[in-house]
């Protein structure tokens, strides 16, 4: 019997290194975190991984291993792993500035920030820069190129860093305009949820989630139809089920 139960702990931790060796490498202290918090979820159905997992240069998204059913539960997190302001906006800025301030101290910190998986991974990866950091002849070159600056939505992308100097009163420290910079990026208006911002954005018949926040308890995503094997699992930035302002104006295009 001993022998029995010892082949069978054997197996089940056999089973559950191969299910984390399939994410990417470069997410796993990330997603070790996740899974180790207390209240958190994530379907083991899914797998977060680059397009062509034989090649790192391809796309990190989230993709189904299996088949998964309408309605069925995807992630979810509790409130007190989700970076936010002390106090939430009811109608939020486009620069979630106190957002930006709570990051940019939580990146001081290191590894001794309670977040540290997840600010560790968000700020040493490379990611494109926004716009408005952009140099002034590249500004140009875009602006002519447009013609206007008002014909493509977002309006007023050139000067999204001023509003964190301007309207936040940002300083010029490097780490503090890196965190507004991947707030404006990464944020679901004013609130950093782990893990769920690795699901990439898509429209149309490609668009296969939902997503409730329950402000202060915790913030979860479904499927919101079948979603096939090996189907990217995608959210919408701009035409999800909570995306109010972000229809008209955030300047995402759709796919049929």
């Amino acid at each position: 019997m001993r022998a029995s139960m010892s082949l069978k702990v054997i197996i089940f931790w056999a089973l559950c290194a191969t299910t984390a060796a399939e994410h990417a490498p470069e997410i796993k202290d990330l997603v070790d975190w996740f899974l180790s918090s207390p209240g958190t979820v994530f379907n083991e159905k899914q797998d977060i991984r680059h397009e062509d997992p034989s090649d790192p240069s391809t796309i990190l998204g989230v993709f189904a291993k299996e088949n998964i059913s309408e309605g069925e539960l995807l992630m979810s997190i509790p409130y007190d792993l989700i970076i936010q302001p002390e106090e939430l906006d009811e109608f939020p800025p486009q620069l979630a500035c106190e957002t930006a301030f709570v990051l940019a101290a939580e990146m001081r910190k290191g590894d001794e920030s309670k977040y540290a998986p997840y600010v560790n991974y968000i700020s040493s990866h490379a990611r494109t820069p926004v716009p408005s950091e952009w140099s002034e002849p590249a500004k140009d070159l875009f602006h002519d190129i447009l013609g206007t600056y008002s014909e493509m939505p977002p309006t007023e992308w050139w000067d999204w860093i001023d509003v964190w100097y301007e309207d936040c009163e940002g300083s010029e420290d490097p780490i503090d305009i890196e965190a507004a910079m991947l707030v404006l990026q990464r944020a679901d208006d004013q609130i950093l949820v782990p893990i769920y911002d690795m699901y990439s954005h898509n429209n149309g018949k490609y668009y296969n989630t939902e997503t409730t926040n329950l402000e202060g308890e915790k913030f979860f995503m479904k499927a919101n139809r079948d979603i096939e094997k090996g189907e990217q699992i995608s959210n919408s930035y701009n035409q999800c089920n909570t995306c109010g302002g972000r229809v008209d104006d955030y300047g995402t295009a759709g796919k049929e």
